[in-house]
């Protein structure tokens, strides 16, 4: 049986009001209503029949959230990532880089770029053995929740981040941005990953002359907005935020 579930319009909707039409929606409390969306970001309600949904799409309209209603299980598949080395940005396209493959695609072949903030359990739970510099700079840009003890199992967590490429002839890549060769960056590359991901963002997105669709998180991260509202649980989460802003992209 199909399960019709109801989305916000435009992925880059303003969370704070997604997640409080989620919680009015759902009758669940804050916290319930944000670990739901943590998990399967973009869905604010759910029922077997599409016309269930119509009460609750005027709910979030008298919010101020346009909302579209989709079959679930019917949204845009994904092919599994490639794994990618290096994405170079110029001026015609993109250069991706992979263990023993380099291609080249026009931005016109571009279909989107998506960048997600996905939370990890470190290969070491003991925070201070982290990287001090990179573990400052990766909270002062996340946040860290408010009423978090130092040492709670919350607090150790890492915030990854990824960015997936896809192609309008349907196939994906992705850059872990700690894995990555920023080499092409020259003179601009910084000693942070997080700063030269950010830079990568920020020429495709010039390069692209921003005509390229990007998710809200690749904007958040770009313009170095706080990412703690795009966080997601883990690596399938941000797979049905994509498919979620396939979507609507393609409405």
């Amino acid at each position: 049986m199909p399960v019709f579930s109801l989305f916000p319009s435009d992925e880059a909707a303003d969370r704070a009001l997604c997640l409080k039409a989620a919680a009015e929606l759902r009758r669940t409390g804050p916290a319930e209503a944000l670990e739901r969306w943590r998990a399967r970001p973009g869905e604010l309600f759910s029922a077997p029949a599409a016309a269930a949904l119509s009460e609750a799409s005027s709910a979030a309209a008298g919010l101020g959230l346009r909302t579209s209603v989709f079959d679930a299980a019917g949204l845009p598949l994904l092919p599994p990532p490639e794994a990618l080395l290096k994405a170079e940005a110029g001026d015609e396209g993109v250069r991706l880089y992979r263990k023993s493959v380099k291609e080249f695609f026009p931005y016109a072949e571009i279909a989107a770029f998506a960048a997600g903030a996905v939370e990890e359990t470190p290969p070491s739970a003991n925070p201070a053995e982290l990287s001090a510099g990179l573990e400052a700079a990766i909270k002062r840009t996340l946040g860290r929740a408010s009423g978090t003890a130092p040492g709670s199992a919350a607090e150790r967590k890492e915030t990854a981040l990824y960015l997936d490429i896809l192609t309008t002839a349907g196939a994906r890549y992705r850059l872990r941005w700690d894995e990555a060769d920023y080499s092409w960056l020259g003179a601009r590359k910084e000693y942070s990953s997080l700063e030269n991901f950010r830079l990568t963002l920020e020429e495709l997105h010039a390069f692209s002359f921003g005509k390229t669709p990007v998710t809200a998180a690749f904007t958040a991260l770009r313009l170095r907005a706080p990412l703690a509202p795009f966080r997601l649980r883990d690596l399938d989460a941000f797979d049905f935020n994509l498919r979620w802003f396939l979507a609507v992209t393609r409405k």
